[in-house]
């Protein structure tokens, strides 16, 4: 799905959107017999007034309908009415939401349908676009249409919309609120620029400041520190020593004088006291004086390390085991930056909250500050602990992108998902992003699905063990577990990374009571985070080393684990952050886009119901990123003027753009390790005896190809079959021929990511038909056949 789509998705809802939020049970949800039977008298009637041309009376039927008893049937019947009366975007939104939810309900011929109407309607759309230059993008500026909140990754997307007349609010603190209609005609695309909002005139003076309270403090004595105590006692008692002595002295001298010249001088028992005396004061007073002066010197170090710890400010962070977090484990660059902005990292690896669940109800309770997840996870837990109707917290910016650190492994032996038996058992942990994986996997492989038997783990390495006894013979895993089981030799079936595209992606989420408190703090954070990541990214060895170290005793010691354990993932700089995940560089923000192809998957699977679905702009917030991005920008500019330079500071540039691919399938064919599975796709009729595809066969492609994407560094094996009627030659002729105007197609739609070198075709004509009870299904047989596999000699650009 475009960008476009995801966008009008994501914050547009309009009249679609608010009717979705009154559908309050899933599909698979078991309404009651009496609504049953009202929502099937409903919908006849709506069908009735439908074809009458009744438009607005037939689709109010219909919505009513979808609410008492939600099915397929009637979402389809409810978009065909919401078309006919022009509601373009509302029809355009529920044809894909009747597509999902045929999905769901496996009814593949209806999710053809649904989504080739959707697609036809696409170009018929009216769009928006809501500019916001720099100039008046000012502090806690808000933008609702139709009183639909923007938040800032919506700007400068052009986004579906109904036709007709739209409000639009502008409105930020201290500054005169702007409230302007617009008109958005079928078909035609509109801009709206927002001007730089003017200033309210004060109403009254301020009220001074108060000053600070003056707490009393203990005068310092002479400037000195706490650790010269001790040697002021010092002086003090050497001088008392060096007193004694000379009175010693002067006691001795005076006796001199009053005894005769021939008597000789003896040393009387009152001077050897004296002496005695003098003596002892001297090392009263250098012993005293030492442990006055230590001790002194260790209170105060103590002192000073209560204080600097009372400094600094605590932000509690929640994770897991996942080698992706491990800059907050305690790296030491990053302590030590934040302990300059006085900060510190509290991380909470505690087993309970690996559940995600968890993990989110400790967010909205103010148990944490932080959590470090993954996008799939905060969209399914996050809705169960809402706090005032919204998620418990909001993403800031992006961790990393897992590249093959989460993978699915079968035991030894098996070759791809083609080799999946029904009788076979998978381990996945629940609750966390591998679970999110092997979903993904499941509604995309034909040969894996809901039915297959589950012995599920906590963490990565139960499934590990599971797979290495013997116990189940599929295994989801994370790394590092990721890295051992390629070093055991298990086969990796299929991972995140160019072979499922963004599937898990990695945020930092913040609680929203502790961001507004601590906004400050949290740019300082991520100041120093991305310091050290992008360091590390110059320095790939000691990267590889810390994550080495961080992995423990899994990884024991070996360097060339944690370098494995590190190429599988891709940890997210502050440029990619800013230019690829938040649209700062020109280009369509990606974040939005994952979080909306997320959330279909999770209603797919069930796991989250339609109208829980949050609009992306109120979980994220760019305001940290762009706080930082200025302060560069300030950073540079005093830079430039202090060697005399009259330099212009850039914004974010992107180096390159995301990783492009060159296929030759050719090279890999005949391999049967490199399979990966046949994909689970909507089936494509051709006319009887042609290869041409018709207005429905250029739909589905449409479909294909928007799956396909989802696999952007795998090859395509295309094979076509017809059925047993006609004469086998020409009958494998015309499935060649099928097969390849599939290709042709798909080449057209998109040369870069469809090159031909990237398919192998092939027609197998009627030499495998498809039986039912040893009768063949002739409808059946005549298909094409997507199967996936690994080209091995892909070249890639790397971003």
């Amino acid at each position: 799905m475009s960008n476009v789509e995801n966008e009008m998705r994501r914050w547009l809802g309009l009249v679609a959107a608010t009717w979705s939020l009154s559908l309050t049970s899933s599909l698979s949800a078991q309404p009651q017999a009496a609504a049953v039977g009202m929502a099937e008298a409903l919908f006849q009637d709506g069908r009735a007034l439908l074809s009458q041309g009744s438009l607005e009376l037939a689709c109010n039927k219909l919505r009513e309908s979808q609410q008492l008893a939600p099915a397929p049937g009637t979402l389809l019947s409810w978009a065909d009415c919401e078309e006919r009366r022009g509601h373009l975007a509302s029809a355009w939104s529920l044809w894909l939401e009747a597509a999902s939810a045929a999905r769901s309900a496996q009814q593949l011929d209806r999710e053809t349908l649904a989504r080739g109407r959707a697609a036809a309607l696409r170009q018929k759309l009216g769009t928006l676009t809501i500019e916001v230059p720099e100039a008046a993008r000012v502090a806690e500026l808000a933008i609702t249409c139709d009183a639909q909140a923007l938040g800032s990754a919506a700007w400068g997307t052009e986004a579906p919309i109904d036709a007709g007349e739209h409000l639009i609010v502008v409105s930020a603190p201290g500054r005169r609120e702007l409230s302007q209609k617009v008109v958005v005609a079928t078909g035609r695309a509109v801009r709206f620029r927002v001007p730089e909002l003017a200033l309210l005139e004060p109403s009254s003076t301020p009220a001074a400041a108060a000053p600070p309270l003056a707490l009393p403090v203990e005068p310092a004595v002479s400037g000195m520190p706490a650790s010269s105590v001790g040697f002021r006692w010092l002086a003090w008692l050497s001088g008392l020593g060096v007193l004694g002595l000379l009175g010693v002295l002067a006691w001795r001298s005076r006796r001199s004088s009053q005894a005769s010249a021939a008597t000789p001088v003896g040393v009387s028992p009152g001077l050897r006291w004296g002496w005695l005396l003098a003596g002892a004061g001297l090392l009263l007073a250098l012993g005293g004086g030492w442990y006055l002066a230590t001790r002194g010197t260790a209170r105060s170090v103590v002192l000073e390390t209560s204080a600097a710890a009372a400094e600094l400010k605590v932000i509690r962070v929640a994770g897991d085991p996942w080698s992706g977090y491990s800059t907050f484990r305690g790296e030491p660059r990053l302590s030590a930056e934040l302990a300059k902005a006085k900060l510190r990292i509290e991380y909470v690896d505690d087993p309970a909250l690996y559940d995600q669940n968890a993990r989110m109800q400790a967010l909205a309770e103010g148990k944490i500050d932080a959590a470090v997840t993954t996008i799939d996870a905060f969209l399914q837990h996050g809705t169960k602990h809402r706090v005032n109707g919204q998620y418990p917290g909001v993403i800031v910016w992006g961790i990393d992108e897992s590249n093959g650190g989460d993978a699915i492994f079968l035991d030894k032996g098996r070759k791809g998902f083609d080799s999946v038996l029904p009788t076979d058992k998978v381990c996945y942990s629940v609750g966390t992003p591998s679970e999110h994986l092997w979903d993904f996997a499941s509604l995309s492989f034909a040969n894996l699905g809901d039915k297959l038997a589950t012995d599920n783990g906590v963490v990565a390495s139960d499934c590990w063990k599971k797979l290495t006894e013997g116990k189940v013979q599929i295994a989801v895993l994370w790394q590092p577990t990721t890295a051992i089981a390629l070093k055991a030799g298990y086969p990796k079936a299929f991972s995140t990374g160019g072979q499922a595209d963004d599937v898990i992606i990695d945020v930092f989420v913040v609680g929203r009571a502790f961001l507004a408190k601590e906004r400050a703090a949290i740019t300082a954070l991520m100041r120093s985070y991305f310091s050290v990541i992008d360091a590390y990214v110059k320095d790939p060895a000691s990267h590889a080393a810390f994550i080495t170290k961080d992995c423990g005793p899994d990884c024991e010691g070996d360097q060339q684990l944690g370098k494995a354990v590190l190429e599988g993932i891709d940890f997210l700089t502050y440029q990619e952050n800013m230019c690829l995940w938040w649209g700062r560089c020109q280009a369509p923000a990606k974040m939005p886009e994952r979080i909306a192809k997320t959330a279909r998957l999770l209603t797919a699977k069930g796991k989250l119901p339609p109208e829980a679905l949050p609009a992306a702009s109120s979980i994220l917030d760019d305001r940290a990123l762009l706080q930082l991005e200025e302060e560069m920008k300030k950073q540079a500019e005093l830079a430039a003027a202090v060697v005399g330079q009259d330099t212009k500071i850039d914004a974010p540039k992107l180096a390159a753009s995301e990783k492009s691919y060159r296929y030759l399938a050719a090279a890999a064919l005949g391999d049967p390790s490199r399979e990966v599975g046949t994909l689970r796709l909507p089936n494509i009729y051709f006319p009887e005896g042609s290869a041409s595809l018709d207005q429905n066969g250029l739909s589905v492609v449409n479909v294909i190809a928007e799956q396909l994407r989802a696999f952007p560094a795998l090859c395509v094996h295309v094979y076509g079959y017809t059925s047993s009627s006609g004469n086998p030659d020409k009958n494998r002729l015309l499935s060649e021929a099928r097969a390849l105007s599939i290709v042709k197609q798909l080449t057209t739609l998109d040369s870069v990511t469809f090159q031909r070198s990237r398919f192998d075709v092939r027609g197998f004509g009627s030499s495998a038909p498809i039986l039912r009870d040893s009768v063949e299904d002739f409808g059946a047989s005549r298909r094409t056949e997507f199967k996936l596999f690994d080209c091995g000699q892909v070249e890639l650009s790397a971003k």
